[in-house]
């Protein structure tokens, strides 16, 4: 019975790891650790990767389809770029603008038998705004307010088309273009009137009623980590319908480039369309 107290106290003192035994079990514990981690690490940077691709091509889409929903059926369209936004206000270049004060009159005289208007100035703009959720500055999609229905000087609180959570992590930049000559989205190329033109001289093209605009998304406000390249058209058909605009009275008048000094400068998208049911409600 003493001698087996003697052994149990002796295999008791003897029990646990040793310091040799420890730093090779934390060694290969590491090494399994660090694999692991490698295997890892890429799966994830791809997951990320990916996402943030697919999450700027549904930004990309979302706001060409507003766009050429909001102003297919436009009746005069003028884009004003690189301005700034006190261009549009009281006083400014766009504000005194001949082309404007042309669609105000076109609206003004287009009553129906109850001597209501039938058709509004409207106005979309790319402007460069903060984000409040984030404290980060982007180019949003806006829609602009006048100061009174029969003003052409705008509001100085413009409304996001988006929610700004939208836009969480990516950072789009905004380029529109007039289209000249055959230029056009693949979907128009089929039309008479680019089949009939001449391509063989580029001097002979002029500007048609369709735009284009490319949209970059990076995914850093430094705007150096280019996420997404895309483009998209938007074709006025209103305006290229040439019965109903026989005599050119509907117009996609030339693009306007101001000289904003700012290095984030405003694009304006004004048009004319049909007034809306809500329009047409709140209208005092």
């Amino acid at each position: 019975m003493k001698k087996l107290k003697q052994l149990l106290k002796r295999r008791r003192k003897n029990s646990g790891f040793t310091l040799v035994e420890v730093v090779i079990s934390c060694g290969l514990l590491g090494i399994l650790v660090l694999g692991v981690t490698l295997f890892i690490t890429p799966v994830l940077r791809s997951a990320a990767s990916n996402e943030a691709n697919v999450r700027a091509n549904l930004l990309a889409e979302t706001i060409d389809n507003y766009i050429n929903r909001s102003m297919r059926s436009a009746y005069f369209v003028q884009i004003f770029t690189n301005a700034d936004r006190s261009d549009a206000y009281d006083g400014g270049a766009i504000a005194e603008n001949e082309n404007l004060k042309a669609m105000r009159e076109f609206i003004d005289k287009c009553v129906d038998s109850d001597g209501k208007k039938v058709f509004e100035l409207k106005c979309i703009s790319f402007s460069w705004e903060n984000d409040p959720q984030t404290f980060e500055s982007k180019y949003m999609v806006m829609n602009e307010t006048f100061t009174n229905p029969n003003s052409l000087i705008i509001e100085n609180k413009p409304i996001p088309v988006f929610e700004n959570c939208f836009y969480d992590g990516l950072f789009p930049i905004f380029t529109v273009e007039q289209l000249e000559g055959t230029d056009t989205a693949p979907d128009m190329s089929a039309s008479s009137e680019s089949e009939t033109s001449d391509t063989s001289d580029i001097e002979e093209k002029k500007p048609v009623p369709a735009m284009k605009i490319s949209t970059n998304i990076y995914t850093n406000q430094d705007m150096n980590a280019l996420e997404f390249m895309g483009v998209g058209y938007t074709e006025f058909g209103t305006i290229k319908n040439k019965t109903i605009n026989q005599d050119g009275r509907y117009k996609f008048y030339p693009i306007v480039s101001l000289e904003s000094a700012d290095p984030h400068s405003t694009t304006f998208i004004y048009y004319v369309g049909r007034k809306t049911m809500a329009a047409e409600e709140t209208a005092p």
